[in-house]
Formats: structure tokens, C-alpha cells, sequence
């Protein structure tokens, strides 16, 4: 029964006939890694800036006003010493010298290391952008689904659809053509056109 709904609810998403530019492991990188990265970032982040960032345990109550606020900041900056709860807190400096060598210093950096993973897996998808409007001149997503779009639709609006196509990449590949005759190449301090 699970297994049935479970089913019926992946198939609404319907990788199998996804037609595009993208995979799924292109879109599982730049959408559903950086959603749960984005996600672990605002978390951490809320948690470390706006709540209680780090519980330092103290083994006397401190005198004085905001005392206690600032040992725990203190803890934060300077990074944590693990000790487990069973764990005995050592009595003398030889110990904690012990416990100096597996302090934790990554502690506040990690909302900025995870905002930095965010960012590295969304660029690939940017580049492939900016290649694919800048370099080759159109949407080739929209190719891609016209093309499929083509496949599935009568002989009339086929035949258009395929005609849009061809001329689009006819364009295309003029275009690519012009440009290359375009191309300016210095020699000898002289600039000359290497068209035809």
C-alpha cells in the first residue's frame, strides 16, 4: 500500500519522460543539493546568530552581570574542547593541554563553508547558461522541448514545428558562419579580415 503511493507519487514528477538540456543528476546538483544546503545554511545561520550559538558548561555559577554570556562567546570564538558527558573534566593543566590538541576550530565557519558549497554547486548551471545564450545565440531549451513537442503532435502542426526548427538552427549556423568571417586578425600591425 505504502510502496504503491510512494510510486504513484514519483511517477507525478515524471523523470522517465523528462525532455531537456538538463539530466537528473545536472538537476539533482543545482536544485535539490543547493535547496538542502540553502536550508542547512539558514539553520546553522539562525542558530549561531540570532539564537544561542554554543553551550559551554561551567562548573560554578558566575558572579557579575552578563558574566555567563560572555564565557559562552569566549567558548565560541576561541573553539571547543570536546569532552562527553560521561567523560571526566581533567583537574590538571597537563589535561587539558591533552584536550587543547583536538580543539575544534571549524565551529564558526561553518554557515560561510556551507554558503560557499551553495554557490559552487549553482555555478556549473550559470557557466552552461551563459554558454548556451551568449555563445550559441538562442534558448536550446526551448529547442530541445520544441523538438520533442514536435514528435508528439499531428502531421500538420509537426510539420511546422519542424520547419521552426530547421530554420532556427539554419539561423544559427549563418550566424556562426558570419561570425567567423567577421574575425579581425592583427598581423604585421595591420588589420585584415579573414573573409572569403
Amino acid at each position: 500500500m505504502i510502496g504503491t503511493e510512494f510510486l504513484d507519487y514519483l511517477s507525478k514528477f515524471q523523470v522517465a519522460t523528462y525532455v531537456g538540456v538538463e539530466d537528473f543528476a545536472d538537476k539533482f546538483n543545482f536544485l535539490i543539493t543547493v535547496m538542502v544546503l540553502m536550508l542547512c545554511t539558514t539553520i546553522v545561520t539562525i542558530k549561531q546568530y540570532m539564537m544561542k550559538p554554543i553551550s559551554c558548561y561551567m562548573a560554578t555559577d558566575l558572579g557579575g552581570k552578563n558574566l555567563l554570556d560572555y564565557v559562552e562567546n569566549y567558548c565560541w570564538v576561541q573553539g571547543t574542547v570536546p569532552i562527553a558527558y560521561s567523560g571526566r573534566v581533567p583537574e590538571t593543566d597537563e589535561g587539558w593541554a591533552e584536550l587543547e590538541k583536538h580543539k575544534l576550530l571549524y565551529y564558526q565557519w561553518v554557515p560561510f563553508v556551507l554558503g560557499l558549497q551553495c554557490i559552487l554547486f549553482y555555478l556549473p548551471r550559470l557557466i552552461w547558461q551563459m554558454i548556451c545564450y551568449n555563445r550559441v545565440g538562442t534558448d536550446v531549451h526551448h529547442l530541445v522541448l520544441c523538438a520533442n513537442q514536435a514528435v508528439h503532435a499531428n502531421d500538420e502542426q509537426r510539420t511546422k514545428m519542424v520547419q521552426h526548427l530547421a530554420k532556427t538552427l539554419e539561423q544559427l549556423l549563418f550566424q556562426a558562419e558570419t561570425n567567423l568571417d567577421e574575425v579581425l586578425v592583427i598581423e604585421s600591425g595591420e588589420i585584415q579580415s579573414l573573409s572569403k
